[in-house]
């Protein structure tokens, strides 16, 4: 108990500091609230026999009585001074447009998992045997390495790869690619893609109660 009042006393505090000016406010305001308002949400709180909850408590029916119509002067308070202002803010157009910014943050993308195929001259040969017996074929030939199969995020890949991986479908091979080395050697690639998940973007109905939130907390 020592430590978590050393380390919160003083949003504790701040805390109660605030109720106490918003409760002031409220007075200058004439807020008012009806007994019978009151002890319907006593009973809410407490059940029908509030007398016997508040003994387990340890709380007087006059203490659980203004703890209560304190929390509902607040509550409305907040509504009609924070909460209200702020929901003429968060209007469908601020929603389209943080829907449109989350977006730009978080794109649809794919999941690609596939190999590299290295071969050493003329890669013809590598080219048939991977249409006619496929990669088990392939790692047969003295001059095709395969790798491993990787297994990457679209955003991930260099530009070169990707275009090359995306323009093809699961199962197939890319035609051929050379690049002259350092050393003046050919060599060849050939991609084969094994698969492809992709993972779309989530649609503007399922992020509308989510941007609504962040836009009211923050509004």
């Amino acid at each position: 108990r020592y430590q978590f009042y050393n380390a919160s006393w003083r949003n504790v505090f701040m805390e109660m500091v605030d109720a106490e000016l918003i409760l002031a406010d409220a007075k200058d305001k004439e807020i008012k609230l009806t007994d019978g308002e009151v002890r319907e949400e006593m009973e809410s709180r407490f059940g029908p026999n509030i007398i016997h909850t508040l003994e387990g408590l340890r709380l007087s029916y006059d203490e659980a009585w203004k703890m209560v119509k304190n929390d509902m002067i607040m509550q409305r308070m907040l509504w009609f001074f924070v909460h209200s202002k702020a929901q003429h803010k968060v209007n469908p157009g601020a929603i389209r447009k943080a829907y449109q910014e989350y977006l730009v943050q978080h794109p649809a993308y794919s999941e690609l998992t596939y190999r590299v195929i290295s071969v050493s001259g003329d890669p013809s040969e590598a080219v048939r045997v991977s249409a006619e017996g496929g990669l088990e074929a392939l790692m047969q030939l003295e001059k095709v390495q395969v790798s491993n199969e990787y297994v990457s995020m679209e955003q991930d890949l260099s530009q070169t790869h990707r275009a090359v991986l995306l323009s093809l479908s699961p199962g197939t091979y890319s035609s051929p690619i050379s690049s002259v080395g350092r050393d003046g050697k050919t060599s060849t690639r050939i991609f084969f893609l094994a698969d492809k998940v992709d993972h779309p973007a989530p649609s503007f109905a399922e992020l509308v109660p989510k941007l609504t939130n962040e836009l009211m907390q923050k509004a």
